[in-house]
């Protein structure tokens, strides 16, 4: 959405006629005559970017003649009615000029006449617009909001053809931008975009007039976050001067986004609108031509301009309406807003894609089709590639398995399956940029080792990450206190279940949000095993369940792990969504399973992949791949997960999710599919 400062809100009658009625007179020499002079003007007023300082009415007259055996006079006159006296009979070219009050000539016209002893009126139609003026229009945006920008012009002569045009000079990295050039006095329309890469986020459309021999210049703001509280209005003058208040109707400073917008022009007691031209832009983007504009906007920053021009010269008038759209919908269940493929601008998302969002909001995306990590920023409901970094002795890119952004920092964990070993880096916001500072094969000790990684989980009190090895007992510790590579390897953790609940293969492992509680799952032993942090700080005291104990119905082909709370743990299976709640003495029993059909409102749950919290801990996502869709839920205070609505993906099979820190985006991403799912959340 855009601001800016307009220099002026009116524009000038670009057509006057000038009537002269001559009459003969009666007495006197029979060669000459009287010519009596009537000047009329009508005004058409208009919000456009006008020369500071200078008058846009008529308000004197300058009348000239040449006449019969080179005769001549010049008149002026700041009134409607002059007569000049002892005019040669004959032949007249006859020229007038309209002045403003400070003198400077704005509109002039001539015309040839035959003076005779017989009363006749003569008019002068004046129609062209004098001198060439200056245009300077000064462009600014933040460009810490946007990743390599570049502005697009194109100008408009009211009535004539579209010209693309360059900025005169432009400081890109500073935000600011000019355009400068002379041009024809007259009106014209100005139309700007910001391009970020490829994608467009402001934009806008301006009426400009130009006065000969002056400068006219105005500043238009690119503002990529605010919006304002009323709405834009358009004042016009038709054609026979009377006034008319226009006013563009249907838009608030908040709209519903992706839903059908009407903006209507509306124009009270204008005899004929279909002498006017009205066309519509929206973020600098030309759309419709009429006195409605219907859109469905996208989420975010906007601006919607209109231009009208009427049938004079130099009328032209200019109107903005910058708005926000926002989501509208069930708070906290996602709506799909873009759906990006692989090779997007750059973009790998082919294979397995994993993704985790930045402190600052970017997304860090590891793709095991194309062996890359890649940042990349949302702009206008639309993800952008910023940076792109492959395998390498400073990178460790190959079949990335887990990516772990650790809260409050700026460490970033990698973990690689192919060839097994876990990394740390550093990423740097300003430079957009990842800094390897250490990495380890798969070496536990001299006599172990592991096989490959996959989950990565926390332990924040011990400041640890933890890579598992799906395919053996261990969990692989790496030290996020290091200051040397030795110091990154930190021992390892070794599953071991019990005589009643094997587990020999943990898969995934989450810690709850009060990091005294450990959760791993086994998915070829069907398990759960819950630990606890003992008196040394360590997890230990293990609770074991699995789908032949206890009568827990809820772990067969378990994939999925999560805490909803400190004392509630969520699984997701091939058909099942179970909650495990603590019932005291380091003992957890199933407390809640929810299927397809149960409760009513779950219209499907197949092969859950991935739980996520919501970061302010008050919604849960169940993504699930073979039902294609994420399930949202609420948690009561007694951890009871409350189904509250469904997102249904379509064709769209998501296997990853990440939620945004802010709460509003949702990045799915897919195995089968080879997209991204952009989703925002709805507040």
């Amino acid at each position: 959405m855009t601001k800016k400062t307009r220099i002026l809100t009116t524009i000038i009658a670009l057509s006057m006629i000038v009537t002269m009625i001559f009459s003969v007179s009666c007495t006197g020499d029979p060669t000459t005559a009287t010519m009596h002079l009537r000047l009329s003007t009508s005004d058409v007023l208009g919000k456009s970017i006008v020369p500071s300082g200078v008058p846009l009415d008529v308000t004197q007259y300058v009348v000239r003649g040449e006449g019969p055996q080179g005769s001549s006079f010049t008149v002026e006159s700041k009134n409607a009615m002059l007569s000049v006296d002892g005019l040669q009979i004959g032949s007249w070219k006859l020229s007038a000029v309209g002045r403003n009050s400070n003198g400077i000539d704005l509109v002039t016209g001539d015309t040839d006449f035959q003076l005779t002893q017989n009363p006749t009126t003569a008019t002068i139609t004046l129609n062209q617009l004098v001198g060439s003026g200056t245009m300077r229009i000064y462009f600014s945006w933040d460009p810490g909001r946007i990743q390599n920008p570049s502005l697009e012009l194109e100008l408009t002569e009211q009535g004539g053809q579209r010209t693309t045009v360059t900025p005169t000079s432009s400081d890109l990295t500073a935000g600011t931008a000019i355009y400068e050039a002379q041009y024809p006095a007259g009106s014209y329309t100005i139309q700007a975009r910001l391009r970020s890469d490829e994608i467009v986020a402001a934009g806008c459309a301006e009426a400009i007039r130009i006065i000969g021999n002056k400068v006219t210049e105005g500043t238009v703001t690119l503002d990529l976050d605010e919006y304002p509280d009323s709405p834009g209005t358009l004042r016009l003058i038709n054609k026979l001067g009377t006034p008319i208040d226009c006013t563009i109707t249907g838009l608030s400073a908040q709209l519903p986004a992706l839903q059908d917008t009407t903006a209507t022009l509306l124009i009270p007691d204008q005899p004929d609108s279909s002498e006017l031209s009205v066309t519509w832009y929206l973020d600098g983007i030309k759309q419709e031509s009429g006195t409605t504009f219907r859109f469905s906007p996208k989420a975010g920053e906007h601006r919607v301009d209109v231009v009208v021009e009427g049938s004079m010269l130099a009328s032209a008038g200019s109107a903005s309406y910058p708005f926000r759209a926002e989501i509208t919908g069930t708070a906290g269940v996602p709506i799909p807003v873009a759906e990006i493929e692989d090779g997007t601008g750059g973009l790998h998302l082919s294979g397995s894609t994993k993704v985790a969002f930045l402190p600052d909001g970017r997304i860090l995306l590891g793709n095991s089709g194309a062996d890359t990590l890649q940042i990349a920023r949302l702009v206008r409901d639309n993800v952008q590639l910023l940076e792109t970094f492959t395998d390498s002795s400073s990178y460790h890119t190959v079949d990335i398995s887990d990516i772990l952004v650790v809260p409050e920092s700026d460490l970033v964990v990698t973990a690689e399956a192919k060839e097994p070993g876990v990394t740390l880096y550093r990423y740097d916001e300003a430079t957009t940029s990842l800094t390897k500072k250490f990495h380890r094969n798969g070496t536990l000790s001299s006599s172990k080792s592991f096989s490959s990684t996959g989950n990565l989980f926390l332990d924040r009190e011990k400041n640890i990450v933890f890579a598992i090895d799906p395919k053996g007992c261990y969990a692989a510790g790496n030290n996020l206190g290091a200051v040397s590579e030795s110091e990154w390897p930190y021992g390892w953790k070794k599953w071991v279940g019990s005589s009643e609940v094997p587990f020999t293969r943990g898969t995934a492992a989450v810690t709850s949000p009060g990091n005294q509680h450990l959760a791993v799952i086994s998915t070829t032993e069907n398990a759960l095993q819950i630990m606890h942090r003992n008196s040394l700080g360590d997890f230990g005291n293990s609770c074991h369940l699995n789908y032949a104990s206890g009568k827990v119905t809820g772990l067969s082909e378990v994939r999925a792990v999560a805490f909803s709370d400190d004392l509630d743990v969520v699984t997701g299976s091939e058909h099942l969504v179970t909650r495990f709640t603590f019932i005291g003495d380091k003992r957890w029993e199933q407390a809640q399973t929810i299927k397809t059909g149960t409760p009513s409102s779950v219209r499907a749950i197949e092969d859950v992949e991935q739980i996520l919290l919501h970061p302010n801990g008050t919604y849960l996502y169940v993504i699930a791949s073979g039902s294609k869709n994420v399930n949202c839920f609420t948690m009561s205070s007694d951890g009871t997960l409350n189904h509250i609505g469904e997102m249904d993906c379509g064709t769209f099979a998501p296997t990853c999710g990440a939620i945004s820190l802010n709460g509003e985006y949702l990045v799915l991403t897919s195995q089968t599919n080879s997209k991204l799912l952009l989703c925002r959340i709805p507040r």
